[in-house]
């Protein structure tokens, strides 16, 4: 298993290295409204594939019994049939919505062409991946993916670097990742074609019904992590969408290397465990783990993104930088509710995880909602930090131990991180010498000084956060929590 751990973790490591470099190059190349245009297509293509997939893949990995041939085919052809229908959709959309909303018709048929390319391939990955996940065959899942993702984030950089092809430089590069993904997936653990029988029809249906709930959880996510394409760009423009894209992507890049490898193992290893009193010890682990691992990475990215806006982009992302501390601040609840999420799935069933996530967006909706009416564009970003933590009660309510300390433990775990309270206070302190008159005094207006003073502080923070992490570990062992 730490194997397999180990090889997640280094594809997500290589794959988002690379994207994160792409990001860079992204950052000085597009304006804000061709950034907030990319996010919006990707957004879409999200949502299109989150559809298309119908929860299958969650629902295969937790289905009691392998699939026979004939269920697998029977699930692609539908897979597929379902594929073409949104294709079909999004080339309606394409034509029809420039006549209706403020939107070109250049930038339409991108998104639809965007997210043709994601839909039109997730058919022939959706059983080869849940296979490979079901055996826990995290390796040469994790080389496949890595390498395709790299490509789907970091192929446009150098497209955008050596041609005119401009915004379209993501279609082709999100072309080639897919196509390398379908192929790799189909060479390693491909799709065992049979003619479907009436007889595979109730295990069909009872996956459908079960994916249906996955299905429902996921999509209320999804709206909660795009709030910026859906209230943001129509209230305020492409611009404010960019921005916000640009914060959460820098967000992403500093923060799932360890979430994601996280939430990819839990649901497979919560339903090996015999009871709920050792999963929830294990949560308890992991999202100790999670905070002094990422806590001390957005410190330091927090210390570093105006220095780098400045030396490199002109303060091109200024208003995107002055949101890092709220999006980051959402981040440290975020932690938590990913491996409570996975628990309450197997311990109480997709449904309940569905209620929770619905429960949880449309609080996180209505915020959102008031905080940009009274606030401005900045309202989002503000109704992001504070109301996950709306979230994070929603998920602990539907536990079994819950109003039985839970709580306590479960924020104890998050919170009370020697890495946390180092690593935020000592990005808090540097950046206020930085920011400060014998700092400014002595550096004046060099901007590659000032972002190799801030890269300094960045890596004292991460590497001081980690040694008060590992200190504590040493003298109290690593699954007891801070009084």
């Amino acid at each position: 298993m730490r194997r397999q751990v180990l090889a997640l973790s280094a594809a997500n490591a290589m794959a988002l290295g690379l994207g994160g470099l792409a990001y860079i190059v992204y950052s000085g190349i597009l304006n804000p409204a061709q950034f907030g245009l990319y996010g919006i297509a990707f957004a879409l293509a999200r949502f299109a594939v989150l559809v298309l997939d119908g929860g299958l893949k969650t629902a295969i990995i937790k289905h009691p019994a392998d699939l026979s041939a004939a269920e697998e085919t029977s699930l692609t052809l539908l897979s597929g049939a379902l594929a073409c229908v949104l294709l079909l959709g999004a080339w309606i959309a394409a034509a029809v919505l420039p006549a209706v909303f403020a939107i070109t018709a250049e930038d339409a048929t991108f998104c639809a062409m965007f997210v043709a390319v994601y839909v039109a391939t997730y058919p022939l990955m959706v059983v080869p991946t849940a296979r490979l996940e079901r055996a826990m065959r995290y390796v040469p899942l994790s080389a496949i993916e890595s390498v395709a993702i790299a490509l789907e984030l970091a192929g446009a950089a150098p497209l955008l670097l050596t041609t005119d092809l401009g915004i379209w430089s993501f279609v082709l590069a999100a072309l080639a990742g897919r196509a390398l993904r379908v192929a790799a997936l189909l060479a390693v653990r491909g799709i065992r074609w049979a003619r479907p029988e009436p007889g595979n029809a109730g295990t069909v249906k009872a996956l459908l019904k079960e994916g249906a709930w996955f299905q429902g959880s996921l999509a209320a996510s999804m709206l909660r992590d795009n709030l910026h394409v859906l209230i943001v760009a129509p209230w305020f423009g492409k611009a404010w969408a960019g921005y916000y894209a640009w914060a959460l992507q820098l967000a992403m890049f500093s923060s799932q290397i360890f979430v994601a490898t996280a939430s990819r193992i839990a649901i497979p290893a919560h339903a090996g465990t015999p009871d709920f009193e050792t999963r929830w010890k294990n949560t308890l682990v992991q999202m100790r783990w999670l905070a002094a691992l990422t806590v001390p990475v957005l410190a330091a990215v927090w210390l570093l993104a105006p220095a780098a806006d400045a030396a490199w982009f002109d303060d091109r992302w200024q208003p995107a930088v002055a949101l890092l501390a709220l999006i980051f601040a959402r981040m440290l609840p975020g932690i938590g509710t990913s491996p409570l999420g996975s628990l309450l799935l197997v311990e109480r069933g997709a449904a309940a995880l569905m209620r929770a996530n619905v429960a949880w967006t449309a609080i996180e909706l209505g915020g959102a909602l008031v905080a940009c009416f009274v606030l401005g564009p900045t309202g989002l970003a503000w109704s992001y930090a504070v109301v996950v933590w709306a979230g994070f009660a929603i998920l602990l309510a539907g536990l079994p131990n819950f109003g039985s300390g839970a709580a306590r433990e479960a924020l104890g775990a998050i919170l009370n991180r020697p890495a946390l309270w180092v690593s935020v206070a000592g990005a808090v302190s540097i950046g206020y010498l930085l920011g400060g008159p014998f700092v400014a005094g002595t550096l004046g207006r060099s901007w590659d000084a000032n972002l190799l003073a801030a890269a300094a502080g960045g890596l004292m923070v991460i590497g001081a956060g980690y040694a008060a992490e590992f200190a504590f570990r040493r003298t109290h062992g690593p699954a007891e929590v801070p009084r």
